[in-house]
């Protein structure tokens, strides 16, 4: 069966190594995150390297789930599709397929997402230099040109290895081809995989004849021609191989074989390098294996995992490994996914910004492809900047944070890494409230497993370090508890403090002369829908719920003005009155018949005169008509019980006022019929 690249292949991982092992290259940390949050707990990530440009996601497709599958059918105008290899070069994502019978080499164009619709275009059998029934292809450069390699064959007399020059330009509608021919000891190989090591180039595939493994050489140059030998089948354990996986680790490389013939799953080490002859091999058995046809690797945050598609019951098995690639692995079935079917190989991993794809080569020429799509659990699900704003993750769970940079460029690198979301500690704190201006309240944050509290801002709060403190801001304030928890958690509460608040404004304070009156003046307060006036005391004012009342005071008084708001805050202002006895005050007419009492009679206004000496009224013959030493005491216009006549009359009037002045006075007063 086919092989596909065991890694992600973009320019950069190429031009660095045509190795490629891109899990290797995320052993370097491109960032610092803390290993463990809490549920809703700030994530803020530091040290990140410099770069020309930045991909993060910070929920990104986790392998250790179960993938969504997709069946494609057969969109790339495939006879009988035998392998995929899916790569990137640049910004853009490029498929090529083989087709065993006759069909050729098909390239498929993905644009700069896989998530496009592809275009794809079918490059024929290569001038004849197409192997027959081809069972694997990889995909390399040199540094400079793409170089695509195709093996096949049914037997020693026509198995073949196959190179296709694409150039500079991975798109090339116009390669070159040439075939290797026969080689003595190559007979029905399986799947293939090139490299480089220490500046040689080798290949290696499965020989389905006997069972062996056999290798390229084609020293330091690709354009030349390569040698062969078979390595022999170490342990004698291939049985019936077919699809391969080229892993390297810690310094060591290894060869992962699906046997058929024994549904058992066999690790060759190879040493400290690909190059070397001497191979030991350990069977690793059935691992939830029917027939199985291809396997594929990913590191991803920390883990190594595989995934092998079983051609009998097609199925498909997940392998974690948690330690190294020599330490037990758990393994998991996936059941059938996304139809496939009777499939004959699986391509690499390839993530797709915030996903993972592969895809499946089914035996009945169609394709399923299986996404590990990202989460969206995270505040923020990806950003370009170099450090990322704050986010937080609203479920428990282990996530991967996923950076890429310099994406498209040779110094490419990419970094995954877990950081594990605990449930958020039980706690309680007050909900977001209303308080009047001028009150003051108590904060609260009660949790059994809390270590350290921290409020802030420090702005009108009696302890910033309580777990129980009073506040009393003068504007709506946003109040942040920082409790850390025993088992590490840091939760970020914020309880908003809404201030209510409304303004009450009495005027200025006021003199005024003894017996007179004036308007209150409260329009200087908040006014609007909602809000409330009323004057305290209520004496001597004629309306105690307007802004400006008619206020006539017998004394000097302070009144209060009270607003409230809808919310029924208050506020309240005050206005002195002084009464200013420095005068004496008489009206200068009046008229009996009248129904007011202040109109009908005459006499003194005055409020705070503390002796009266005499008030006299005398008519315009000089008869004194009136005398009183009372100032309460009025002339209601008649003498000797008989109404006086219309007209002017003179009046006099010696007082002191209580404080202590005397006035001496006289004027006119009209009284009026």
């Amino acid at each position: 069966m086919n092989k596909i690249n065991t890694r992600i292949l973009s320019v950069f991982t190429a031009l660095c190594t045509s190795l490629g092992f891109h899990q290797e290259a995320q052993a370097q940390s491109l960032f610092e995150v803390p290993d463990t949050v809490c549920v809703g707990q700030k994530v803020k990530i530091s040290n990140v390297t410099t770069a020309s440009s930045y991909y993060w996601n910070f929920c990104s497709g986790d392998i250790s789930k179960v993938p969504t599958a997709t069946f494609l059918n057969n969109p790339y105008g495939t006879v009988d599709a035998s392998g995929m290899q899916v790569v990137k070069a640049g910004l853009n994502y490029y498929g090529f397929v083989i087709d065993k019978n006759g069909g050729g080499l098909t390239r498929v164009d993905f644009g700069n997402s896989l998530n496009n619709v592809p275009t794809f275009t079918n490059l024929g059998n290569l001038a004849n230099a197409f192997p027959a029934d081809a069972s694997g292809l990889h995909l390399v450069t040199d540094g400079t040109e793409w170089k695509l390699f195709i093996i096949g064959g049914t037997s020693t007399s026509n198995s073949t290895l196959c190179r296709v020059d694409l150039g500079t330009n991975i798109a090339n509608n116009l390669p070159m081809a040439v075939n290797f021919g026969t080689m003595p000891g190559l007979g029905r190989p399986h799947d293939l995989h090139v490299f480089n090591e220490n500046g040689q180039w080798y290949a290696l595939t499965l020989n389905g004849d006997d069972n062996s493994i056999f290798r390229f050489d084609f020293g330091a140059n690709l354009q030349t021609s390569p040698t062969g030998a078979s390595l022999g089948n170490p342990g004698n354990m291939i049985n019936n191989g077919t699809g391969f996986a080229a892993m390297q680790e810690n310094g060591e490389s290894f060869l992962f074989v699906c046997n058929q013939g024994n549904n058992s799953l066999v690790r060759i080490d190879f040493g400290t390098g690909f190059s070397n002859t001497t191979l030991a091999a350990t069977n690793l058995g059935n691992q939830n294996l029917n027939s199985p046809a291809d396997i594929t690797f990913i590191k991803d945050c920390g883990k190594t995992y595989a995934l092998i598609v079983n051609a009998l019951n097609s199925t498909t098995t997940r392998l974690t490994f948690s330690g190294t690639l020599k330490d037990p692995f758990a393994s998991t079935d996936l059941g059938n996914l996304g139809s496939i079917a009777g499939p004959l190989a699986i391509s690499t991993f390839i993530r797709d910004n915030d996903a993972v794809y592969t895809t499946v080569v089914n035996g009945n020429n169609t394709f399923t492809q299986l996404k590990f799509a990202n989460c969206t659990n995270s505040s923020i699900q990806s950003t370009t900047q170099q450090y990322p704003e704050v986010y937080k993750y609203d479920a428990a769970g282990v996530y991967n944070i996923f950076l890429s940079e310099n994406d498209g460029l040779p110094n490419a690198a990419v970094y995954c890494k877990p950081i594990v979301v605990l449930p958020k500690p039980e706690f309680s704190c007050l909900p977001d409230t209303l308080m009047c201006q001028g009150d003051t309240i108590q904060l609260r944050f009660l949790a059994a497993s809390a270590i350290h509290y921290q409020w802030s801002p420090n702005y009108n709060i009696q302890d910033t370090l309580a777990f129980r403190t009073k506040i009393w801001p003068e504007v709506t304030t946003g109040y942040t508890a920082t409790v850390i928890f025993d088992n590490g958690c840091i939760i970020d509460s914020t309880i908003t403090v809404v201030v209510s608040k409304v303004r009450a404004d009495a005027g200025p304070d006021k003199v005024i002369a003894d017996g007179s009156y004036f308007y209150l003046d409260g329009t200087r307060s908040e006014q609007g829908p909602g809000i409330t006036f009323e004057w305290n005391p209520k004496n001597y004012i004629d309306n105690d719920t307007i802004l400006t009342p008619k206020c006539e005071p017998k004394r000097s008084i302070t009144y209060y003005l009270t607003a409230t708001n809808e919310d029924g805050c208050k506020n309240t202002d005050t206005v002195r009155v002084n009464v200013d006895c420095s005068d004496l005050y008489l009206p200068n007419a009046f008229s009996p018949e009248s129904k007011e009492v202040k109109v009908s009679t005459f006499g003194l206004m005055n409020y705070n005169v503390t002796k009266l000496n005499y008030l006299k009224i005398y008519d315009r013959w000089g008869q004194e008509v009136f005398s009183t030493t009372t100032p309460e005491t009025y002339w209601d216009g008649t003498f000797k019980g008989a109404p006086q006549p219309m007209g002017n009359y003179v009046w006099i009037v010696d007082g002191v006022c209580n404080n202590g002045i005397r006035f001496k006075k006289q004027g006119n007063v009209l009284l009026i019929r």
